[in-house]
């Protein structure tokens, strides 16, 4: 049974180090996820071994780079979470609080601010706003959460986890540790990995808002999803969102993952009506 569902906001958008810089997906919904940058100023030269946006293929075509302001080519992405080995980690800082109550058979939802690509892969400076918010994919958690704290000691059975699942997420491998237990433990932190059969980036973009929605510093979940999943707070400056109705949440997005177009037209003759959608051919 799936007791709680989080929403949590990842990827470049007006509001990090990009700056006005925005992930793109075309009119079919076919997206990548951007991951928001470290800084402008951080290069492969700061990092053990890293990518930058320039070695990141996108699955429009190219790499991650084309579709970025030049500012941000050869900078380094934050890969978190990671979709390849479906691991997510955090600082234990009072906005993420919250996910310590997570436990395994829970979800946490990532979504992104995305931008219309409009066949050109250049940075257009007088088209900075992002059209709509989209989930871009979910972990079901595989095990409880682990949380470490500065100065303790380490769990053995909890650091042999983390040196196994963790050794390939991007920001311990470009750190290179040594020593796994002074780098894990050196401050509080919270460790989060998806099981690989119901978790993953989707193929298409799930769009959960838009921007006409959009009030001041408020924008909430499109009406559909809003009574569906039980979401009435804005998901504009929040960082965290539980769900009402996490087990509706679980099964719509597993069935999304595995038949998007099949989910997308149901929900459409349940009366979704989204601002992007789908073509169901």
């Amino acid at each position: 049974m799936t007791r709680k569902t989080v929403f949590i906001r990842r990827g470049l958008d007006s509001g990090t180090f990009g700056g006005r810089a925005h992930g793109v997906f075309n009119r079919d919904l076919i997206f990548d996820y951007f991951p928001v940058s470290f800084g402008k100023d951080v290069t492969e030269k700061d990092f053990f071994l890293c990518l930058t946006y320039s070695d990141l293929g996108c699955r429009l075509g190219g790499y991650l780079s084309d579709y970025l302001p030049e500012r941000l080519k050869h900078a380094v992405p934050y890969i978190n979470p990671n979709f390849d080995n479906l691991t997510f980690e955090e600082r234990l800082i009072p906005l993420y609080k919250n996910l310590q109550s997570l436990t395994k058979g829970d979800l946490i939802v990532f979504y992104e601010s995305l931008k219309l690509f409009k066949n050109h892969r250049s940075f257009n400076p007088f088209d900075l706003k992002a059209e709509a918010l989209f989930i871009i994919g979910f972990f079901t958690i595989d095990r409880d959460v682990i949380i470490t704290e500065e100065n303790s000691s380490p769990s053995s059975d909890e650091l042999l986890y983390l040196k196994r699942r963790f050794r390939g997420h991007p920001f311990l491998f470009m750190n290179n540790p040594v020593n796994w237990h002074d780098f894990i433990y050196e401050e509080a932190r919270i460790f989060l990995s998806g099981d690989q059969v119901v978790s993953g980036l989707f193929e298409y973009a799930l769009e959960i808002s838009h921007s006409e929605l959009r009030e001041n510093n408020n924008q909430p979940i499109n009406e559909f999803f809003r009574e569906r999943w039980g979401i009435n707070k804005s998901i504009m400056r929040t960082p965290l969102i539980f769900a009402g109705k996490p087990e509706k949440v679980k099964r719509d997005l597993e069935n999304w993952l595995v038949n998007p177009r099949k989910t997308a037209k149901k929900f459409v003759n349940e009366g979704w009506k989204p601002k992007f959608k789908i073509k169901v051919r």
